[in-house]
C-alpha cells in the first residue's frame, strides 16, 4: 500500500511536471505570436523630427562615416529622430550634383549608411554598407543592393555607375526629410497591398519565429495580414468610417485564414459559440467564401461593408444594425462598438 502510494506520487508530480511543461510552451508561443511582431514590424508611417540629443554622430563609427561622406562633398542635413521607432536615429546628407541622398542609420547602437537615388516615376536604387534588412521581400520598384565590405566613396562611384538611366529626382537639404519618408511609405503601402509578410518569410524574420508551431506562425501570419489590411484600409478614399474606429469586432476574412481562425472570428463577433466548421458547407472553396456561407446559414447578422479585391483579397464586416450607424453618424463620432462587453 506504501509502495503504491509513493508510486501514485511520482505520477501525480511527473503529471504536473508535464503539464506544467505544456502550459509553459503554450504561455511562450502566444507572447511570440501575440507580442513578438512588434520586434521586427516597422510602423506604416514614419515621421522626422530634428533631434535634440546628437552626440552619437560625435562617436567614433558614426563620425567614421560622416567623415567619408564630407570628403565625398556630400552635405549635411541634419541628425534626426523618428519618433515611431525610438531605437532608430539617421544623420542625413544630400549631394545635389549626383542626386544622391545619404543616411547613416544608429540602430541600438549599430551603424551603416544607405546610399540613395530616386526617379520622377517614384521608383528608387539604394547600395547599403549593411545586411540589417537583407531578408526583407520589396517590390520592384525598390531595389536594394548591399555591399559590406566597401567603403562609401566605392559605393558612392558604384551607386552612380550602376543605377539605370532615367529621369532622376532632384535632393537637396530642403526636401531630404520628405523623400526619406515617402520612401518608407512606398515600401509599407505595398507591403500593406499584399497583405504583409507571408508564413514563410515570418519563419525567418522575426526573433523566436523560428521556435514557433504551424498553429503558432498561423496565429502570426493572422495577426500581421490583419494589420497590413487595416493599415490599406486607411489608404483608401471611399472608406465607410475613418480607419482608427476599427476594432477587433470588425472581421476582416482574408484567404490566408485557417477554418478553424475563420470560426473564431464569427464566435467572437456575434457571440453565436455553437456555430462549428460543421456548419460550412463543403461547396465553399475559399476562406472568404466559408466565412459568408456561415454567417447565411447561422444568421449571425454579419454584413459586408468593404472590400478588396486584389491580393490578398479580403472582407471587411459590422453587424447589420451598425450599417445604420454608420450612414446616419458623422465620420468623427463613428464607433463600432465591443459587443462582447
Amino acid at each position: 500500500m506504501l509502495a503504491l502510494s509513493v508510486w501514485t506520487w511520482v505520477a501525480i508530480v511527473i503529471g504536473v511536471i508535464v503539464v506544467g511543461g505544456i502550459l509553459l510552451l503554450f504561455f511562450f508561443e502566444y507572447m511570440l505570436t501575440r507580442f513578438n511582431r512588434l520586434s521586427f514590424l516597422a510602423p506604416f508611417r514614419i515621421h522626422f523630427v530634428p533631434a535634440p540629443e546628437i552626440s552619437w554622430t560625435t562617436e567614433p563609427d558614426a563620425l567614421a562615416l560622416s567623415n567619408q561622406l564630407r570628403e565625398l562633398s556630400f552635405v549635411e542635413v541634419g541628425a534626426f529622430d523618428i519618433p515611431e521607432m525610438p531605437h532608430a536615429k539617421i544623420h542625413g546628407f544630400v549631394k545635389e550634383p549626383t542626386a544622391v541622398t545619404a543616411r547613416i542609420y544608429n540602430l541600438k547602437g549599430k551603424h551603416w549608411v544607405d546610399l540613395s537615388s530616386y526617379y520622377e516615376d517614384g521608383s528608387s536604387i539604394t547600395y547599403s554598407t549593411t545586411d540589417v534588412g537583407e531578408k526583407l521581400p520589396r517590390p520592384s520598384t525598390q531595389t536594394v543592393i548591399r555591399f559590406p565590405e566597401m567603403t562609401l566613396a566605392q559605393l558612392h562611384h558604384r551607386l552612380v555607375q550602376d543605377r539605370p538611366r532615367g529621369n532622376l529626382r532632384s535632393v537637396s537639404t530642403e526636401n531630404f526629410v520628405e523623400i526619406s519618408a515617402e520612401a518608407h511609405a512606398v515600401y509599407q503601402d505595398w507591403l500593406a497591398e499584399r497583405g504583409g509578410y507571408n508564413l514563410e518569410e515570418l519563419r525567418i524574420l522575426g526573433p523566436g519565429n523560428d521556435k514557433l508551431s504551424a498553429d503558432g506562425l498561423q496565429a502570426l501570419r493572422q495577426n500581421v495580414a490583419r494589420q497590413a489590411l487595416i493599415n490599406w484600409f486607411g489608404t483608401q478614399a471611399d472608406q465607410p468610417f475613418p480607419v482608427e474606429h476599427i476594432n477587433d469586432c470588425v472581421p476582416i476574412i482574408h484567404d490566408d485564414l485557417s477554418l478553424e481562425q475563420i470560426v473564431f472570428a464569427f464566435n467572437r463577433t456575434t457571440g453565436d459559440w455553437d456555430a462549428a466548421e460543421k456548419h460550412i458547407p463543403a461547396s465553399a472553396k475559399s476562406p472568404r467564401a466559408a466565412f459568408e456561407a456561415l454567417n447565411e446559414i447561422r444568421k449571425g447578422g454579419l454584413v459586408k461593408i468593404f472590400e478588396k479585391t486584389t491580393p490578398l483579397c479580403a472582407d471587411f464586416y459590422i453587424l447589420a444594425e451598425e450599417t445604420e450607424e454608420i450612414e446616419s453618424t458623422p465620420a468623427r463620432d463613428l464607433l463600432i462598438r465591443d459587443r462582447r462587453a
